[in-house]
């Protein structure tokens, strides 16, 4: 989207159609995939708890759902084995203060304190004006200036957003507040800062100006295209330089975030290899190649040319896979990154009130000792670690037991959790992977939803499916062809 010049803009026509197709698309999608999953799941989950089973289990070691919703026997269990781990722990952990007091005091008003709370912003703006700037003027090598003004922008967006969340600002509505926090999106937020970055640098340089800055902060071609022309000694067509950018570094960066969320996945092996990780895996195939051909036929039906229209064959894939995804076939990048990140944040921004509606289960506590307290100081956007409260270490001493201090094991939340899902969280997960991406998927974790793994499993099943129809034949040309009617 920053790389966007005059020529690439769209006229109030286009963006218009563009708007509309984002609509009807995204309408149909979200209430397709969601039926579509909860008649599927409650329908194996009705087989499959046909199984003869042990008197006095809740389900069969099979279903993916108990025989009741999601307030049933299975998370009434639950609750009440977190009740008794929570109020053991409770006691280790009053214990364990009394025994062992805090060594020392930190004071979060001292200057170390300031500085260790924000040294991604102070080390970024220092090196814009101690590395930055000077190369800039005595080489003419721009890229550290564009790339320390990027993450100082980056970080900047993103401690604001937290900040914002943990500030007494809008605490008479919580609405309000909520919404206010999902636009200061720090995707959105460094997009248009940067927007204003280039466009300023470029009026500074003059004629010919925009061009130039957009050519020195991103080269277009990815570190690993650079290498391998490197390697072969066969210079890339649109960039026979092989110049490599701010941008392109970011880029690489963000291509790389594929990668994390498979250790997300690896965290919630209990809920994907079950019964409904295989359903969401089988429904998100489908969904990928419904949402590859059918966005692009409707989005040619509302009147889009083919360069646009293709954008919406990868419309809610997340952007690690999205952008080679529709250069892949000759797509709209900037069209495609608006689209991807406007369903992240307009999903954010429903969320709360749908979840809650469709009683979505999270998981409100559970054996975590110190959720509330430390609330203000954990990431936004990865789940809350818990403490193990298995297998509690005690001293006997004259025939009476003393509860020692538990020790601290961080565990994620999910492997605490009961493996029972009902269809309408696994439903809601399998939605929001396919349509709401990465925001969406990080949402759920922010808010320790029970419907995050299987929205995980589904972002990456249905970002890895639509980049498989985008450019592996015949699907590649069939698509193409379709868009060119």
């Amino acid at each position: 989207m920053i790389m966007l010049d005059q020529e690439e803009m769209l006229n109030g026509g286009e963006i218009g159609r563009v708007i509309g197709s984002f609509l009807a698309t995204n309408i149909v999608s979200w209430v397709a995939v969601f039926l579509l999953s909860v008649v599927a799941i409650d329908g194996v989950a009705k087989l499959t708890s046909q199984s003869p089973s042990r008197k006095g289990s809740i389900c069969s070691k099979k279903s993916i759902a108990p025989s009741s919703t999601d307030d049933g026997v299975s998370s009434a269990e639950f609750e009440d084995d977190a009740e008794k781990k929570r109020a053991r722990c409770s006691q280790d952990q009053e214990t364990s203060n009394n025994e062992h007091p805090d060594p020392y005091y930190h004071d979060e008003s001292s200057s170390w304190g300031f500085f260790t709370r924000h040294f991604p912003i102070l080390l970024s703006l220092t090196l814009v004006f101690l590395v930055g700037i000077p190369l800039t003027i005595t080489m003419h090598e721009e890229r550290f200036f564009d790339g320390f003004t990027l993450w100082f922008i980056w970080i900047s967006s993103v401690r604001s957003q937290r900040a914002f969340k943990k500030s007494q600002i809008c605490t008479f509505s919580t609405p309000l507040k909520r919404g206010l926090a999902t636009l200061m999106n720090p995707v959105l937020l460094t997009t248009l800062f940067m927007t204003g970055y280039t466009r300023a640098k470029a009026s500074i340089l003059g004629s010919g100006g925009l061009a130039r800055t957009l050519k020195k902060f991103s080269g277009g071609s990815p570190i690993y295209a650079l290498w391998t022309a490197s390697i072969g000694n066969t210079p890339l067509p649109n960039n026979p330089s092989g110049w490599y950018g701010a941008g392109d570094a970011a880029l690489s960066i963000l291509e790389c975030g594929i990668l994390v969320w498979g250790f997300k996945l690896s965290e919630c092996r209990r809920q994907i290899f079950s019964t409904a990780g295989l359903l969401a895996i089988i429904l998100c195939t489908i969904a990928a190649a419904a949402n590859t051909f059918l966005s692009v036929l409707v989005s040619r039906a509302i009147g889009l040319h083919a360069f646009e229209a293709l954008s919406f064959a990868a419309r809610s894939t997340t952007l690690a896979l999205a952008k080679p995804a529709t250069e892949a076939i000759g797509g709209n990048s900037p069209v495609n990154a608006m689209l991807v990140v406007s369903n992240g944040i307009l999903g954010q921004l429903v969320y709360p009130f749908v979840l809650d509606k469709l009683g979505v289960s999270k998981q409100d506590g559970g054996d975590i000792v110190v959720a509330d307290t430390q609330e203000s100081v954990t990431d936004e956007s990865t789940p809350i670690q818990a403490l193990s409260s298995r297998n509690p270490i005690s001293l006997n001493t004259n025939s009476t037991s003393i509860p020692a201090p538990l020790p601290v094991i961080p565990k994620s939340w999910h492997q605490n959790i009961s493996t029972a899902d009902s269809p309408v969280t696994v439903a809601a997960g399998i939605a929001i992977g396919i349509n709401g991406a990465a925001m969406g998927v990080s949402y759920l974790y922010e808010t320790r939803s029970r419907a995050a793994p299987y929205a995980a499993l589904s972002m990456m099943v249905f970002g890895v499916m639509t980049v498989v129809f985008t450019t592996v034949e015949p699907f590649k040309s069939t698509l193409i062809s379709l868009a060119s009617r």
